[in-house]
Order: structure tokens, then sequence, then C-alpha cells
């Protein structure tokens, strides 16, 4: 590489750097501290990464734990920092929890955050370090910097002798740890370069709250199947999706059957997975939309085989196609002008109308703005709190008045700081939130999820919120094999979700003021592989809220199905007929965007004519 045949420059020391793995730290911070079980026991630990987002061999996909390319937004174009995709708030301080809890027990174990097997007792292993006083010398803290720093504490190093110094006797090694384990130079690697304190930010005016309105994502991540979530019956498409479809197709009897004017076939069935979804379209509470995916313009399967439109980077890519649906701009690689989702937000709070975006699986594109910062809210703890908050808050102050020059060291504090002050303001509100319906005890990841998206609903007030958007994703629906029987159990397991949630959103009275929309990678190949379906583009979705137009199909259904059709690339992989902005420009209007902040929010949208490609917000909305 270049940079390794040259002498270093000081813009090489602000950009050479990197955020540390929570499992490196993790194993770091045990090997430096000696720690060792009683009687020679192995250290026994559950696994942890439902607490800090790492452990060995669970990877959440094939992709890693983050993605290679993943940019914080501070960052400048062409830099990374791919393991800031993982520092979450509620993975930041349930590490800190974790980890305080070892050096304050003596022990991985049940006792504080719990993070290790059963056991009778808290005092099953411990940390040696310290134990024999002459392999320290006449500086402890020296020596945990050389051990667990490089030596690299910078500014930091007074807080932490402050720490040890002001700790009980007895508890003096101990409180140093603790504090060195909240400070940048641990987290990350590289040189520090402090440069003096940071300003302080700018007060916030009172704001008095207008109405309340709540949009909700639910990313079914993998690709799925919707050619088998509405199926045309009674017309000649039956005999073609049959056809289609071997090996895959359902049965007549097993759809749940709907009709829809408009379309050239006048009944549909709905997978039988969803029967509280057709009792929402039904009551006119939820509507589909058909023949849609990702777009940069308008194309004909012709045009697609010549090249000569614009079209999208990677196409049947999973980690591409998960991008392109949530920047909505496909042709472009990257996520660098952030989500859609977080672009309305950005657009809303540029009009002082007060909102957040929250993302209930991690670190995610499509709620991230350019301006607007995502709220990480763990789907079974909530936001947790740091236990230690009082104890360590001049520590925590310390750190976070200190700016630093190299990026990864700056961008950990800010991230660091503002995962302290969410966690303590949200979730003291989080903590006080009373749901309205004895809400059912949720297994999948999905229910986890949307529950919390009710709690935070119900703290609406105390947060003064005007518009709250969600994020919300279910994973496994990449279904190369058994594709019939694993597509039933994941619509069977989103059904249930959203039955529990959506009950609980009409007894607090907000399910006027709420829509939900389901958005994929792709859809699935039409044919099948002999087990399963593969790759695709074109899929239908499904809009759900009580102001929604329900009882619909939005769109025009594909007039054909069979390979060769009018919109058939081979295999049947169809090309979509209607963008994602078909659905989320009237949705983005609900909410109160303006027609002259559509540009911003959708960059591709010129290309498309809005009378027959974009649904208009009086067809999708309830006056």
């Amino acid at each position: 590489a270049p940079e390794a045949r040259r002498a270093p420059t000081e813009l090489d020391a602000v950009r050479v750097g990197a955020l540390r793995e929570p499992l490196l730290k993790f194993a770091h911070f045990f090997r430096s501290m000696e720690y060792a079980g009683t009687d020679g026991r192995e250290l026994s630990v559950r696994t942890l990464n439902g607490f800090f987002g790492q452990w060995p061999y669970l990877s959440p996909s094939v992709f890693n734990f983050y993605t290679p390319f993943y940019r914080p937004r501070s960052f400048d174009e062409g830099l990374v920092g791919p393991e800031f995709q993982i520092f979450t708030t509620p993975f930041a301080i349930q590490f800190l929890n974790g980890m305080m809890d070892t050096i304050d027990y003596g022990e991985i174990s049940v006792c504080g955050q719990g993070w290790g097997l059963t056991e009778k007792n808290c005092s099953r292993g411990g940390y040696h370090f310290g134990v024999n006083t002459s392999t320290i010398g006449q500086d402890p803290v020296a020596k945990l910097d050389l051990l667990l720093t490089g030596g690299r504490l910078a500014t930091s190093a007074p807080l932490v002798r402050a720490a040890y110094d002001e700790a009980e006797e007895g508890r003096k090694l101990q409180a140093a740890q603790q504090a060195i384990l909240m400070t940048p130079e641990f987290h990350t690697m590289g040189a520090p370069l402090p440069e003096g304190n940071r300003m302080d930010p700018p007060t916030t005016s009172t704001h008095t709250p207008g109405s309340y309105k709540a949009f909700v994502m639910v990313f079914m991540n993998g690709g799925a199947d919707t050619f088998n979530m509405i199926v045309p019956m009674g017309c000649d498409l039956w005999g073609q999706y049959q056809e289609a479809r071997a090996g895959v197709a359902l049965l007549e009897s097993e759809l749940l059957s709907f009709g829809s004017n408009g379309q050239q076939c006048e009944t549909f069935g709905l997978h039988p997975g969803l029967p509280f979804v057709k009792q929402l379209y039904d009551g006119g509470e939820a509507a589909f939309v058909s023949n849609i995916g990702p777009l940069a313009a308008p194309m004909t399967p012709a045009e697609f085989r010549r090249g000569n439109v614009t079209s999208c980077k990677n196409l049947f890519s999973h980690s591409d196609q998960v991008i392109a649906a949530s920047t909505l701009q496909c042709q472009l690689a990257g996520t660098r002008n952030g989500g859609v989702g977080g672009r309305i937000a950005d657009a809303l709070s540029a009009k002082n109308v007060r909102t957040s975006s929250f993302s209930l699986d991690g670190v995610e594109t499509w709620p991230q703005g350019l301006h607007t910062d995502i709220t990480i809210v763990d789907r079974s703890r909530g936001v947790p709190r740091l236990d230690r908050h009082d104890k360590m808050k001049d520590v925590i102050s310390g750190i976070a008045k200190t700016q630093h020059k190299n990026i990864y060291c700056e961008e950990y504090v800010k991230q660091f700081s503002a995962a302290i002050e969410s966690s303590e303001q949200l979730g003291g509100m989080l903590d006080n939130a009373t749901l309205v319906t004895t809400y059912p005890i949720q297994r999948s990841s999905i229910g986890q999820q949307l529950q919390q998206v009710a709690r935070l609903m119900a703290t609406r007030k105390e947060r003064r919120a005007e518009r709250d958007i969600f994020f919300v994703q279910t994973r496994g629906w990449d279904m190369h094999n058994e594709a019939v029987n694993e597509l039933r159990e994941k619509f069977q397991e989103l059904n249930g979700a959203l039955q529990d949630f959506v009950a609980e959103v009409k007894a607090q009275g907000l399910w006027d003021s709420t829509v939900m929309s389901t958005h994929s990678d792709f859809g699935r190949t039409l044919t099948s592989n002999g087990q399963g379906t593969d790759h695709a583009w074109a899929g239908n979705h499904v809009v759900l809220g009580g102001k929604v137009q329900g009882n619909k199909i939005f769109n025009e259904f594909p007039s054909s199905l069979l390979e060769g059709g009018d919109q058939d690339i081979g295999r049947g992989r169809l090309v979509p007929k209607y963008p994602w902005e078909s659905v989320m420009v009237p949705i983005a209007e609900w909410l109160g965007i303006q027609e002259t902040e559509m540009a911003g929010i959708f960059p591709n949208l010129d290309k498309f004519d809005r009378t027959s490609h974009i649904i208009s917000q009086s067809a999708l909305f309830k006056a």
C-alpha cells in the first residue's frame, strides 16, 4: 500500500486507528488482569452476543457482525469504521455493566448482570493482577495503562488516578480498573491526539408538541417470497401461478380468499399464516402494494438486457439490495446519503417538528439521517442504564469534555457520551412506561421489537414527541431450501407479533396515528430450485394503519407470471413496474413532508411519473 512506503504525516495519525471489537476487549481485559477460576476451574460464561453484539460462531448472517464499509455519520467520504456498527447504546452500556460486575464480584457469575453460568455464590474466581504487590510496582495506574492501553492514556490518565486516589483502601485497584474501562484509549487503537476541551452544546428551547404520528418500517431481511403472500385466484393468473410456482405453490384450499377491485383478478388469496392481516384487510385497515422493488428509473426487460437505462448496483446481492431499499438510490453504492427514514426525520426536524428515529435491531441505514442520529433500543432489554452512573459521573464528564483529533477516538467519545445521556433519559422513561393491554410474553425477535415500539409510543408525552420513525427487522427470509414450511413459520411469527402490537396501539388510542409498511431486500424467483426459491427482484408488500385506505391492492399486479412474460428476465425474476417510492412518498406526505422537500428525500423521484408510478396520499390514506 502507498501509505506503507512513505513517512507518516500528521494526517495519517488523525485517520489511523480503529474501534476495538467487544470480544477482543473482553479477552484482553481478562488476560491482562490475570483472571483465574478457583480450584483451577476453567472460565465458564454464557454466550454474550446479546449483551455486547459479538461472540464466536454467532454472527447474525454470513456477512459478519458488521459490514466492512460502514461509515459513522461524522466520517469523511472514503473513511470507514465498521466496528462502530455494533457500538450501540445497549451494547456499550451492557458491556460496561458486565465488565464492572466482574471487577466488583471477582467472578463471571449470576451476580450483577449475570454473565456466568449458574453458581450459588459470587466468588468462584477472580482477577489476580495486583495480588502480588511486587508485580505492580509503586505506580499501579501506570501498570494498568501499560497493560490495558499500551501506555496511551493521555488526558484520561488524571481521571483514572483520581478514581484510584479517592477510593477506599482495598478497592483502589478495582476503582482504577473500572475507570479505565470507560476511556477512549482502552476502546480504540491509534494515537488519541487530545486537543483541549469540547464546547458545551447549545441549550434547546422548550417545545410545545403538536399532534403525534408514528411510522413503523417492518423489514423482512433475506428476500421475502411475497408472491406466496398474495396469490391471484379465479382467473388465468391462477393457472400461471400453479405452473410457474410448481414445487412451492400453495393449494387453493389453503389460501385466505379476499377481493380487490381494479385488478385483472377479482379474487386473491392471502397466505394462511397471516389471518390477522386478513382481518385488518377486511376491516379496511390494511392494503397491499404490488409489483414493487428497487428502481433507479422505469425499466423494461429489454432495457435491462441492453443496459441502456440506469440500473441498480449488484442486483440480487443481499447486502447491496438491503442498502438499495434503505437509501432508495440503488444506482449508487454505499450509504453516504443516509437512509430514507432518516432523511424524512431530517426534513421534519428542520421544520421544528420534534422527531425521533429509532432502530430496534442495531445500527441500520434506513433510519439514519444526515443530521438525525438513530436511537438504538434493545429488543429485550430496552435501554439499559449504567449501573454505576452516580459513582462514575466524574470520569464520564471528564471523558465527555475532551476533544480528540484522532477520528476513532473522537467518535468513540461522542457516541459514548450520547449513549450515557440517552440511557439515563430515555431509559428512565421506559422504566416507567405502562402498557394498556396485558401484552403477551414475546418469544420471537420481531415480537420483542414491536413490544418495545409500543413501550416507546407510550412515552411520547414525556418525550414531547410529534413524529416517531421506527425500524424493526425480522430475519431468516432467504429460503433457498424448505421454502414452503419456513415461509409458513415466518408469516405465522409475523402475524402473531402484529396482532399483539396492533391491539396495544389501538388500546393506546394511536392506531389512527400509526402507519406500518413492510419492505425486503428483493422478491424471490417464481420458479423453484427444487427445494426453495432464489434471489429475484419485484415483490408485494403490505401497509397497515387506522387511516390506511384498506381492502385494496395498489399498483397493477403483474399481467403474466410465466417465463417470457412482459416483466420476466428469466427464471421468474420480474422487473418491478413500481419503485419503493411508490409507497414511501405518500407515507412521507402523511407524516408532513411537503412537495418542496421531496427531492432531498427521494433523489430518484423525478425519474418516475407521479400519476402512474406513485400512489397519491389521498388514495393511500383516508381523510
